[in-house]
Order: structure tokens, then sequence, then C-alpha cells
């Protein structure tokens, strides 16, 4: 039964975004890169070779998915965005894909169960455990929303499984698996800002603990794990290289705490980043297309600058070779060339040709030594040609690896940097000037003669009512009125703040509209105060009817979303 106390609250409203989506084309062609011939100059072993592509393709076009090598040498890929879209939506992929790279075939997996009204992750991180399994947490929905749920998937009966809620809404963030068999969940970013959170997930009780948190906010990062068992995360930042950050931290798991891993010789997001043999960790590229290439020692915790690629890239993929050097490949801008780096000479040499032109794909180097590229996107569509190349062995070296080009070690002075903290009172004020100031004089008795509400289950995500129909919702649920599409607003109860006699109500709600988001807010109902209270924002208005709790003691609240006079 569910006990509602009276109360007032805020409303707001809506903004339509239009989503973009590529062509449904199901043959590609082969697709040439417009980065030039800056490659050609180089001697390379591989000459004129190119990747082979594989006899089977993906089922789905997907980019921005999770790439994962399985224990049995199969890889499996997980979610991403597709490449059709609507006006209002870009559909998510919930869909999951099993590589044989010995057959070279594709077998379709059991979907995600993720949300029910909005199902798919794009952006999401991904690890396998030490028992087999695969945890996924985060990404974003079709109805643009990052997400607060995790799942974990068992190969041996095909299912996945409801796992626990991260810290935060979350996407663009990483996992580091331990020796112990923990995962690592650092950074990615809410919408609103990017986060400094940081938590770990034991695979023993299948529980998320939060840890100390990061100096910096980071989406778009990269996370190593370094030689001695600490966490070098680099750079980050929210789309642009304007938004990126200089700086690297170093977490220490076993003593809880961030440490400076001083300031890297450029600002990057959307870069990779690769343990080199002797526990060097080499950084390359970045949004903006840099060619800039750097190498952090964990010894002496700086960075040094070694030869840049021969071309810029960013949205491009890497990933370390079984003798030691480091393969990149595609990139933004129609790119499908790949260079190799050696790190004994700190020099880069052109790799093969990609067959179609990527970026945003995912590459993994299998337990064969061979590189498998699978989707991305392309100059017209995303990709389901997957490739593969298997590097000629070289004699592989030992001992500490050198910086190439005249490299230099970088010198710059710590700053304390000033992030964007969605919590903070500026940005509550910021989100503030989005909410009408407007009374509510005008509305008469029958415009707060409502239906009795709808409640939703403990599985729902979002509700969709009718107008004038309130919803019960527990926290991270919501209710779309009079639909989740463009032509609905969508009311999302974040936290129950207080409920006392001398701190009166404070909710914390999120709205958003065509794939908008409107900001979160605190609605404060003040001690002595009555409701039901209402917003305006243009022609629509929101009132939150009560707060109370549900049978298991879980907080909810009643919104609704009107028109007067309808």
């Amino acid at each position: 039964m569910l006990k509602f106390i009276t109360l007032s609250i805020f409303i707001l409203t809506l903004i339509i975004g239009i989503a973009c989506g590529g062509s449904e084309t199901t043959k590609e062609a082969v697709s040439k890169d417009d980065s030039g011939d800056a490659e050609s100059e180089v001697a390379s072993q591989y000459g004129d070779s190119v990747f082979t592509i594989a006899k089977g393709e993906m089922s789905d076009r997907r980019k921005d998915h999770v790439v994962l090598l399985m224990p049995d040498g199969k890889v499996m890929v997980v979610g991403g965005r597709s490449s059709s879209a609507t006006q209002q939506r870009v559909p998510r992929l919930k869909s999951a894909e099993l590589y044989d790279p010995a057959t070279e075939e594709w077998t379709y997996l059991a979907e995600m169960i993720n949300t029910l009204s909005a199902a798919g992750r794009e952006s999401p991180a991904g690890s396998v455990l030490q028992d087999g399994r695969v945890f996924i947490t985060g990404g974003q929905n079709s109805s643009n929303d990052p997400l607060k749920t995790s799942e974990l998937y068992d190969l041996k009966t095909d299912t996945w499984t409801k796992g626990p809620k991260p810290l935060s809404w979350i996407q663009r963030h990483t996992h580091t698996l331990l020796d112990d068999g923990r995962v690592i969940i650092i950074g990615g970013t809410d919408d609103l800002s990017q986060l400094k959170k940081t938590a770990f997930f034991d695979p023993a009780t299948d529980t998320i603990t939060k840890l100390a948190e990061m100096a910096t906010g980071r989406s778009n990062h990269t996370a190593t794990l370094l030689l001695d068992g600490r966490i070098l995360v680099t750079g980050g930042g929210k789309r642009e290289l304007s938004d990126a950050t200089d700086t690297a931290e170093v977490y220490d798991p076993e003593a809880d705490t961030w440490s400076s891993a001083g300031r890297m010789n450029e600002a990057r997001l959307s870069h990779t980043a690769h343990l080199l043999p002797d526990g060097k960790v080499l950084v390359t590229g970045s949004k903006g297309k840099l060619a800039t290439s750097e190498v952090y020692d964990p010894e002496t915790n700086s960075w040094s600058t070694t030869c840049p690629m021969m071309i810029g890239r960013s949205d491009h993929s890497g990933s370390l070779l079984a003798d030691g050097r480091v393969l990149v490949s595609g990139g933004e801008g129609n790119i499908d060339s790949t260079e190799i780096y050696d790190p004994w000479t700190g020099e880069w040499s052109p790799g093969p040709k990609l067959n179609v032109s990527r970026n945003r794909h995912m590459q993994i180097t299998m337990q064969d030594g061979s590189v498998l590229i699978t989707g991305g996107q392309g100059p017209e569509k995303m990709s389901v040609v997957v490739e593969y190349f298997k590097p000629d062995p070289v004699e592989t070296q030992t001992g500490p690896t050198e910086l190439g080009c005249g490299g230099s070690l970088v010198i710059k002075e710590d700053t304390e940097e000033d992030t964007y903290n969605a919590n903070s009172p500026d940005t509550d004020a910021a989100h503030s000037d989005r909410f009408s100031e407007i009374d509510d004089a005008g509305l008469s008795d029958a415009d707060f003669i409502f239906a009795d509400p709808i409640i939703a289950g403990p599985d729902d995500d979002v509700i969709v009512v009718p107008l004038k129909t309130p919803g019960t919702i527990r926290i991270d649920q919501g209710i779309g009125s009079p639909s989740v599409d463009a032509t609905g607003t969508i009311v999302r109860f974040r936290e129950l703040v207080a409920n006392s006699e001398t701190e009166g109500i404070i909710v914390r709600v999120n709205l958003r509209n065509g794939g908008w988001d409107m900001g979160d807010m605190e609605l404060i109902i003040g001690p002595g105060e009555t409701g039901p209270a209402v917003k305006k924002f243009a022609r629509v208005w929101i009132g939150l009817v009560g707060i109370g709790t549900d049978e298991s003691g879980e907080a909810t609240a009643t919104v609704v979303v009107f028109e007067p006079g309808n």
C-alpha cells in the first residue's frame, strides 16, 4: 500500500531534438581513406598487404560497442549504436554476437535485458570476469538517456541477468580487471558532467562499492593496468578537443588512493593507451586528429614525447601485438590505413591497409596473435564487415624501450582544474534558468482533478501515462506523458534528498523531451507547506502530487504532466 505525503513541485518542459543515422544498404564497398600518401614514403615490411575479410559478417551494424576476448579464444561483441534512425531516436543495440576465429563465422547470442521501454546500450563498458561471465555497465539507451544499470552474461547458458546499480547514470566510462578478480569502474559522464566517481564490482558477491574519487572528472578517457597493479588514467573530455584535459592520475587499489601522474604534452580525449613490454604506456592521437604520441614512465612518474604517427587520428582503435609492438587503425575522416609502433626504436611504420575505412570501431588481438577489427562508422554507413590480420613473426626483444625522434621529457606544473560538478550550487542555478518562474495563477480547481495514479512495476524504466494521469515511480524510474517521443515529456525521479519537519521535502528530478536533457532540479517544499504545487513552462505543467513508500519500503514519488483546461 502506498502512503502519500502531499507536497508541492516544479514545472518544466520541452524542446525537440533531431537524431540522424546512416544508410541501411546491405552490401559494403571497399572504402579509400582521405589521409594522403604519407605512409608510402616510409619502408614497411608489409608492403601492399591488406587485412583479410572474414567469411561471416556481423548480423548488426554497430559502432561504440564493446569487444571482449573470451576464455576459449572466441570474441564477443555487445551493444553499440546501429546505422538506422528516426527523427526522434537513434536505435541503440541490445544484441550480442560471438565470433569463432576457427570458422570465421558469427553466432547471434541472447539479447541484453536492460530496460523495458528503451533497450540497448551505446558506449557501455564491459569486462570478462575470472569465472567466465561477462559484466556490462551503463551506456546510453534509445531515449538518449545514460543508464544506471548493469547486467551479467553467462555464455554456458546464453542468459543475461540483472546486475547491481552503478553509482551514477553513466556512459563513456572504463572497466579495469584486477588480478584479484575485481573490476574497477572509473569516470564517465551522466550527460550533465564528467564524473570523478570510482567504484569496484566484486564478482564474489555481485555488488558495487564506492571508492575514492579522482581529482578530475573524466569521460572518453583511457585506463591502463600497470605492471605493479596500479591503474593509469589519462585525458578525457566531453566531446571536443577544447573540452579535453592533459592531466593523468594513478589509482592504487590496495590503498584506495589517487595521485597525480603529471600532465601530458597534449590534452586528449578519444585517444588510445597501450602498456608496453617494459611497463611504460604509449598514448596516441586525440579528437582534433592529433598525430602526436607520448610515453608515460611509472618509475619516474613522468611523460616524454616520442615519434608522431604518420597521420593524425581520433576515434581510432589499437591493440598490443604479441611481439610487443602496437598497431593502431582507422580514425575519423574515412581512414583505411594502419601503422605499427616499435617501442625499441620509438618509430612508426605503415601497417596493412583496411578493406573498409572506419572510425569508432573496435580492435582486439586474439589468442593466436591475429588482430580482429569489428564495426565502426564508414563513409556512408556503419560496418558489418569484419577483417583480421596476422602479423609476420619478428624477433621478440627485451630490455628498456626507446623514445624516437629525439623524444624529450614533458615538463608542466600540476594545476588544480576547475571541473564542472553537476551537484554544485552553481549547477543548480544554471539548471534553474531553464525552468519558468511564472506563478501558477490562472489555474482552476478542475485543473487539479487528476485520474487515479498508474503504479510502475519494480522492473519498469519509464511508464507511459496519459496527460492528467499521475504515475507513481521509484527512484531511477520515470513517467512519459503523453508519450516518450518528441511529443511527450519524461520526468524521472532521481533522489529523495530530505523529508523532515525541519527541512521540509526536497526531491531531485530530471526532465527530458525529444532526446534533450532539461536538467536536474532539487524541488524544495518548505516546512508546513502543502500541495500539490505546479510549475509552468510554455503550455505544459508538471506537478508533484506526493511521495511515499512501496511495500518494500523504497521511496516513491507521484508526478503528473497536464495542460490547463484539458
